[in-house]
């Protein structure tokens, strides 16, 4: 592995880190503050709500501005706001969460820029060839984190407070943003592209190939209830299973470790179609959901299904997220991997505040019940074969 490559995937690892610490620890504040899976739904909602709108635009930057600049600007701004978070999340009875949520915001709006800003460098800094196996790796680093950020915030609050967390998870940061700054002689010419064509570029490219658009689809019907289960997982844990603050962190971790085994199993398994793979993904993470009904009765089932949820879903984008890789041509890359930024994070703010609903009017079990129900659906409604033609 080159300088710039393994220096690149050491700074996602940390940032990775950080950020599913602070998701975890902000998920358990603001239920322990407000007792309620809406408010946790509201202050994701919010946090992601730009990912939903801005991404395009956000490509268009990309594609003609300094990368290595636009990269070290979002992470150093996201790691002041980090520190920021910190100290307005206060301990105190008497606070409130509108200074969370105020903060949340503008962090949502950096990771618009920054989610498929560091995708577009990393196709810079690998070649063609081996584009593949660097996605693939890319998204085992950022599953690694689900399962590293939860189980730092189980040993946290073990030790210190729930707070705390959003303390480490800017510390965590400062590393991170140095390493970047060490990334500038590798990225020619200042990082910029050649480009061509306006914001609907992408769109247009989306019109023109049907394969490369039903993957929009699935990822953005998946998106919209997958991840149902991170709203409802404090309200299960703490009042139906009655089990720690900690438990919340670990358990949470298996999903991580599931989004691990997930996102390498596309390696071990080339030869099998992407699509073969999406569907197995989607087959699990409803299996995995059904398991929370079981763990009612023996309740470490849900940590099998939490891991299966994590699985599930990891497998599912990883072919994904590599199909569009492979498919998009590299003047208008940017923007097609900020389109499909939008989409699959984007359709989280929309999960959250859908899944808070559900849960609000119809309680948790019809929740769980839409979940299945949905991933039943688009198993029946997938083709067997991968859109782009080949296997993954």
């Amino acid at each position: 592995m080159r300088k710039s490559t393994a220096l690149f995937f050491v700074s996602l690892s940390l940032y990775q880190a950080s950020n599913w610490l602070q998701n975890t620890t902000l998920n358990f504040y603001v239920y322990s503050k407000a007792g309620s899976t809406l408010s946790v739904g509201i202050v994701q909602f919010l946090q992601y709500l730009p990912l939903l709108f801005l991404p395009l635009f956000g490509g268009i930057l990309i594609d003609k501005f300094d990368k290595y600049r636009m990269l070290l600007f979002t992470q150093f701004t996201l790691m002041i706001l980090s520190f920021l978070l910190y100290s307005v999340a206060k301990d105190d009875i008497n606070s409130t969460l509108l200074n969370v949520f105020c903060v949340v915001v503008p962090m949502g709006i950096l990771k618009t820029l920054d989610i498929p800003l560091r995708q577009t460098v990393m196709a810079h800094l690998v070649s063609t060839d081996k584009l593949r196996n660097a996605t693939s790796f890319y998204s085992t680093i950022v599953n690694f984190s689900r399962f590293i950020g939860p189980f730092l915030f189980g040993i946290n609050v073990s030790i210190f407070s729930v707070r705390s967390g959003f303390l480490i998870s800017a510390l965590l940061l400062i590393p991170n943003v140095f390493l970047l700054s060490l990334l500038k002689e590798h990225i020619k010419s200042g990082g910029k592209t050649p480009t061509s064509g306006n914001v609907f570029s992408a769109i247009s490219f989306l019109l023109q190939r049907k394969d490369v658009r039903n993957i929009f689809v699935f990822v953005f019907t998946v998106g919209i209830f997958g991840w149902f289960f991170y709203v409802l997982l404090p309200e299960y844990i703490y009042k139906i299973l009655n089990l720690p603050p900690s438990a919340y962190g670990y358990l949470t971790s298996l999903s991580g470790v599931g989004s691990v085994l997930g996102s390498l199993l596309p390696l071990a398994l080339k030869d099998v179609y992407a699509y073969t793979l999406m569907k197995l993904g989607i087959l699990l993470y409803a299996f995995g959901t059904s398991l929370w009904f079981a763990s009612l009765y023996f309740y470490p089932l849900l940590g099998l299904g939490i891991f299966l949820n994590g699985f599930g879903l990891s497998l599912f984008y990883a072919c994904a997220n590599a199909q569009v890789q492979i498919a998009s041509p590299r003047h208008i890359k940017g923007r097609i991997l900020s389109l499909y930024t939008s989409i699959f994070i984007g359709s989280q703010p929309l999960s959250f505040m859908i899944g808070a609903l559900i849960h609000r009017y119809l309680g948790i079990w019809m929740t769980l019940l839409c979940i299945i129900l949905v991933c039943i659906i688009l198993f029946v409604f997938m083709r067997r074969k991968s859109p782009i033609g080949t296997p993954f």
